[in-house]
């Protein structure tokens, strides 16, 4: 006969498998998740084609989730309506090169309070080269908004002056003997302008310096990372503490 203690000790495993199935069931229902969505379109006859990717997010949240997916489809999107637009306000050479749209995009970072995505665009409507072009969405699932870099500093603290100094030295050392200083200088220098693209990653925050920013168009784009550990904790935001999670 089976004893009253195995039979309370299977019980009590059985109740314990529950729950744990339980938390996991729900952890994973509250962990974001992104699939890709897709645009394609061509025009044989004006001799141009367009292929662009966006993220989509399911969140607990939906309406949080809704309108960041809105946010990430108008970035892309907008691109888009201007390369039509293009074709509808000037003449354009048909014989010459296919012209293109290309958008992709990479997730920098992403947990259950924050997500940050670079948009990468190629693109070539004439001329003797194609162009890149780097921007960013950062998003605080949270709240439901949209993110300034400015967000994750306290106000009136150095935080632009760091991340020059720190981004001018590391786009010099890649550069090396190729380096115009005074190029870098002044695409790197001590103004907001010249990082509006960021993005957060799970070390530091990373910027991206397209063509002709902080070189010339040969030398390509650049990159930079600075680690959270080069900003003081007393110009920190209380979103260093999500990221940090």
């Amino acid at each position: 006969m089976i004893s009253i203690k195995k039979i309370s000790l299977v019980s009590m495993t059985l109740i314990i498998l529950f729950f744990v199935l339980q938390v996991n069931a729900k952890n994973n229902v509250s962990k974001p998740q992104i699939k890709s969505q897709e645009y394609n379109n061509q025009n044989k006859q004006q001799n141009w084609a367009i292929d662009v990717r966006y993220p989509k997010i399911t969140l607990a949240n939906t309406k949080n989730a809704t309108d960041f997916n809105r946010w990430a489809k108008k970035t892309v999107m907008d691109q888009v309506n201007n390369f039509n637009k293009m074709f509808l306000e000037e003449d354009v050479d048909k014989s010459s090169a296919p012209y293109d749209l290309t958008v992709n995009y990479e997730v920098t970072f992403l947990n259950q309070d924050l997500v940050s995505v670079l948009f990468i665009e190629s693109s070539y409507s004439g001329g003797a080269h194609g162009n890149k072009e780097s921007y960013t969405l950062n998003y605080d699932l949270k709240k439901g908004k949209v993110l300034k870099l400015a967000d994750l500093f306290k106000k009136n603290t150095n935080f632009v002056e760091i991340i020059s100094k720190e981004s001018i030295t590391q786009i010099l050392k890649k550069q090396g003997d190729n380096s115009v200083k005074e190029w870098v200088t002044e695409g790197a220098g001590r103004h907001i302008k010249n990082f509006t693209a960021w993005n957060i990653s799970s070390i530091g925050l990373q910027f991206s310096f397209d063509p002709y920013q902080v070189a010339s168009y040969a030398e390509g784009d650049f990159t930079t990372n600075v680690l959270y550990q080069k900003f003081p904790s007393k110009i920190q935001s209380p979103y260093f503490k999500a990221i940090k999670k």
